[in-house]
């Protein structure tokens, strides 16, 4: 978790096309825009893949795991939590990331509608691909997660409940002007406070947990040009530059047959992201899809792909 716990502390510095230290790779906001036409360009098909295999972790190893990401966005977490059920296809795109910019527009989008993503990778790696990049940076971090919410979901929501709690006790987790912590009877929850526009938090897990009214220590955020978007830093959180979300998907592609639109009208526009049910804290269990009414997220029932066909033993 080491590795990942520093190199996620950056992840809104890189989202945003910022200065990184040394080492620490980056999406800038030319490609990142590119891959985002791509995910829309390409009108991908979603497909079924395996699961990380389950596994039981300690309650303090789910507390550290969770670290790096417990003070994202209600919304953003769950996409990451869904995508690391998947690290083959995080690593996968990860790849694609690393040559993209080596390919045509027309070729990045063809790469990507070959693929079969799940959602959760396309809405990473169209609105967020420093994120998805870190998640492949840190495969072995990403498989752990993976397997956690495959083994117990409920109790990585706990985990997350936990790191938030400490967090608020610290001083260093509150609403501002990038989002709106709230407490309630159901749990503690992180929410956009602009319905069109998402802030990645940057902070120290080593220390935003522990240490009273933490000072943020990363790299100075950089002004963008889009207005109402500019990076802050809040206290022990820096802001990277925010995703208008009106401009993750477009709603203009339609499959070959003239059926649903693919993405369907507004899947992941401002009211996805001010949703309140995106976690059942009391229940343990997640809604990371954007239609009404979904069914709670099981990764062990939507994602592991059925047995193929044993072959026929022949002797030698």
């Amino acid at each position: 978790m080491r590795g990942f716990t520093c190199s996620l502390a950056l992840l809104a510095t890189l989202a945003a096309g910022l200065p990184a230290p040394a080492g620490a790779e980056s999406v800038s906001p030319d490609l990142a825009a590119r891959l985002r036409d791509a995910v829309t360009q390409s009108q991908p098909q979603l497909g079924t893949a395996a699961s990380a295999q389950p596994a039981s972790f300690s309650t303090d190893a789910l507390d550290h795991l969770v670290a790096p990401v417990a003070l994202y966005p209600d919304a953003l977490l769950a996409q990451v939590l869904v995508a690391a059920t998947l690290p083959d296809q995080v690593s996968a795109a990860g790849q694609l990331i690393d040559r993209a910019g080596s390919l045509s527009d027309a070729e990045l989008a063809d790469a990507v509608a070959a693929q079969h993503w799940d959602e959760s990778v396309l809405v990473l790696l169209a609105g967020f691909p420093s994120v998805l990049s870190r998640m492949a940076g840190d495969i072995g971090w990403t498989r752990d997660l993976g397997a956690a919410v495959t083994g117990d979901n409920a109790a990585v929501m706990a985990a997350v409940q936990t790191m938030r709690a400490r967090a608020i006790a610290e001083g260093n987790l509150a609403s501002n002007r990038a989002q709106v912590v709230a407490t309630g009877s159901d749990g503690i929850s992180i929410r956009p406070a602009d319905p069109k526009v998402v802030y990645v938090p940057e902070y120290d897990p080593d220390t935003i947990y522990t240490t009273r009214e933490a000072v943020y220590s990363g790299p100075a955020p950089v002004a963008v040009s889009e207005p109402g978007v500019n990076p802050f830093v809040a206290g022990a959180i820096g802001f990277g530059a925010g995703l208008l979300v009106a401009n993750l998907f477009n709603d203009h592609h339609h499959d070959d047959d003239g059926g649903t639109p693919y993405p369907p009208p507004e899947p992941w526009g401002p009211n996805y992201w001010q949703r309140h049910d995106v976690f059942d804290w009391h229940a343990g269990t997640f809604h990371p899809r954007p239609q009404p009414g979904a069914p709670a997220w099981t990764p062990q029932r939507a994602r592991v792909a059925a047995p193929a066909p044993a072959a026929a033993f022949r002797a030698p």
